[in-house]
Order: structure tokens, then C-alpha cells, then sequence
């Protein structure tokens, strides 16, 4: 959950600092809007993926690539002589996983919504001037 956050984090810096960068003949108002819309549709759209994932929809994918992996891994498994693990049933895959809470999804929603509405207000004030 910890790597989640610093790479959102991440990439929304990243993020910033190459759209400040990009547009250098922009005004600063205009850019610093064109800047805060992206950092929060990337806190939007992470914190939306993390509402599809516990409302279920990647659940069956998660499964699947869960399976494929464990099957990997017992094929390496009996290459070195060792036992292969027994593949969970979806049920006890879906006890098993851990999800992000939901104080940090509704974080990331409201942190977009903050970003957004900042983007807004720059471009409002741009537009005067």
C-alpha cells in the first residue's frame, strides 16, 4: 500500500514537472491549471481503479493471473526437484488478497477533486488577465 502511494506520488510529480517544463512559453497561471488537471485525474483514476477493484470487476483477472503465476512457479518447482504448491480456489484467493483501505481511496478522490478544482481556478484567473 506504502509503494502505491509514493509511486502515484511519483508519477504525479513527474508528471508536473514535465508539463511545466513543456509548455515554456505558456504563462505560469495557464500552466500550473494544465498541471493541477493531471495530477488529479491521475489521483482520480487511481483511486477510481482501487473502487473497481474492491467493487469486484478485476477479481476474475486477478484470479487468472494468480493461477497463471503459482503454475509458473511449480514448473520451476519440479525443474529443481521440489514439491509444487496446491492452487487456491477462488474463494480462498479473494480471503487471501488485501485490499487498499478506504480512507486512501476516498484520499485519492478527494485530493483529484481538490487538484481539479484548483485547475479550474487558475484557469479562471488566466482568462482575465
Amino acid at each position: 500500500m506504502k509503494n502505491n502511494k509514493i509511486l502515484i506520488s511519483a508519477a504525479a510529480a513527474f508528471l508536473f514537472i514535465v508539463i511545466r517544463l513543456s509548455v515554456y512559453g505558456e504563462p505560469l497561471i495557464l500552466s500550473l491549471s494544465n498541471s493541477f488537471f493531471f495530477l488529479g485525474l491521475i489521483t482520480m483514476l487511481a483511486g477510481l481503479a482501487a473502487v473497481v477493484d474492491i467493487l469486484g470487476l478485476f477479481k476474475s483477472f486477478g484470479y487468472i493471473l494468480h493461477r497463471r503465476r503459482i503454475k509458473a512457479e511449480n514448473v520451476q518447482r519440479k525443474k529443481d526437484g521440489e514439491v509444487p504448491v496446491a492452487i487456491p480456489g477462488l474463494a480462498d484467493y479473494l480471503e487471501s488478497r488485501d485490499y487498499i483501505p478506504v480512507k486512501v481511496i476516498i484520499g485519492l478522490l478527494l485530493s483529484g477533486a481538490v487538484f481539479w478544482i484548483l485547475s479550474f481556478a487558475f484557469s479562471i484567473l488566466s482568462m482575465n488577465r
